[in-house]
Protein backbone atom coordinates (compact mmCIF):
# COMPACT_ATOMS: atom_id res chain seq x y z
CA UNK A 1 0.00 0.00 0.00
CA UNK A 2 1.21 3.78 -0.99
CA UNK A 3 0.66 6.02 1.44
CA UNK A 4 0.75 9.84 0.24
CA UNK A 5 2.84 11.04 3.34
CA UNK A 6 2.66 14.71 1.97
CA UNK A 7 0.45 15.97 4.93
CA UNK A 8 1.29 19.95 5.75
CA UNK A 9 3.95 19.58 8.75
CA UNK A 10 2.09 21.36 11.54
CA UNK A 11 4.48 24.11 13.28
CA UNK A 12 5.39 25.68 16.41
CA UNK A 13 2.96 25.26 19.72
CA UNK A 14 0.67 22.51 17.69
CA UNK A 15 3.48 20.72 16.96
CA UNK A 16 5.25 20.72 20.41
CA UNK A 17 1.76 19.40 22.20
CA UNK A 18 1.43 16.60 19.55
CA UNK A 19 4.66 15.53 20.16
CA UNK A 20 4.42 15.69 23.80
CA UNK A 21 0.78 13.90 23.37
CA UNK A 22 2.63 11.51 21.57
CA UNK A 23 5.81 10.61 23.72
CA UNK A 24 2.73 10.53 26.54
CA UNK A 25 0.97 8.17 25.14
CA UNK A 26 4.19 5.88 24.35
CA UNK A 27 5.46 6.23 27.91
CA UNK A 28 1.37 5.79 29.65
CA UNK A 29 0.75 2.59 26.67
CA UNK A 30 4.11 0.80 27.74
CA UNK A 31 3.81 1.27 31.91
CA UNK A 32 1.07 -0.63 31.61
CA UNK A 33 2.62 -4.03 29.91
CA UNK A 34 3.58 -6.86 31.95
CA UNK A 35 6.70 -6.94 29.88
CA UNK A 36 9.41 -4.47 29.21
CA UNK A 37 8.94 -2.61 25.97
CA UNK A 38 12.52 -1.85 24.66
CA UNK A 39 13.55 1.50 22.83
CA UNK A 40 13.25 0.11 18.85
CA UNK A 41 9.44 -0.20 19.09
CA UNK A 42 8.81 2.91 21.61
CA UNK A 43 10.91 4.92 19.18
CA UNK A 44 9.39 3.41 15.97
CA UNK A 45 5.69 3.66 17.39
CA UNK A 46 5.89 7.42 17.89
CA UNK A 47 7.96 8.05 14.42
CA UNK A 48 5.06 6.42 13.18
CA UNK A 49 2.19 8.01 14.84
CA UNK A 50 3.77 11.39 14.52
CA UNK A 51 4.23 11.15 10.71
CA UNK A 52 0.38 10.20 10.41
CA UNK A 53 -0.03 13.64 12.47
CA UNK A 54 2.11 15.93 10.10
CA UNK A 55 5.61 15.81 11.86
CA UNK A 56 8.32 14.49 10.45
CA UNK A 57 11.09 13.14 12.56
CA UNK A 58 14.37 11.35 12.40
CA UNK A 59 14.73 7.52 14.10
CA UNK A 60 18.38 6.98 14.90
CA UNK A 61 20.18 3.92 15.24
CA UNK A 62 23.40 3.52 17.14
CA UNK A 63 25.66 1.01 18.72
CA UNK A 64 28.33 1.71 21.82
CA UNK A 65 30.45 -1.39 23.73
CA UNK A 66 30.01 -0.94 27.25
CA UNK A 67 32.14 -2.70 30.30
CA UNK A 68 29.14 -4.00 31.96
CA UNK A 69 27.40 -5.23 28.65
CA UNK A 70 29.75 -5.64 25.87
CA UNK A 71 28.25 -4.23 22.48
CA UNK A 72 24.83 -3.20 22.77
CA UNK A 73 22.58 -0.97 20.37
CA UNK A 74 19.91 1.71 21.13
CA UNK A 75 17.27 4.07 19.12
CA UNK A 76 16.26 7.27 19.68
CA UNK A 77 14.00 9.59 17.99
CA UNK A 78 14.82 13.15 17.28
CA UNK A 79 12.89 15.99 15.72
CA UNK A 80 15.62 18.36 14.20
CA UNK A 81 18.45 18.87 17.45
CA UNK A 82 14.94 18.11 20.06
CA UNK A 83 14.30 14.44 21.20
CA UNK A 84 11.69 12.78 21.14
CA UNK A 85 11.87 9.42 22.78
CA UNK A 86 14.00 7.54 23.99
CA UNK A 87 16.95 10.15 23.50
CA UNK A 88 18.03 10.21 26.98
CA UNK A 89 21.22 8.04 26.30
CA UNK A 90 21.74 9.07 22.64
CA UNK A 91 25.34 10.44 22.98
CA UNK A 92 26.47 7.56 24.59
CA UNK A 93 25.96 5.91 21.36
CA UNK A 94 27.72 5.75 17.85
CA UNK A 95 24.96 6.78 15.09
CA UNK A 96 25.22 3.41 12.33
CA UNK A 97 22.32 4.53 10.35
CA UNK A 98 18.83 7.17 10.50
CA UNK A 99 15.46 6.75 8.92
CA UNK A 100 14.87 8.64 6.41
CA UNK A 101 18.69 8.84 5.48
CA UNK A 102 20.49 12.56 6.97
Amino acid sequence: MNRDNRRQQLRGTARDRMIGDVRWAIERATSTLPWEIVCFPRALAAQLMLRRYGVSTTLYYGAATRPEQGLTAHTWLQDGANGVIEHEQASDFHCLTSYPQR
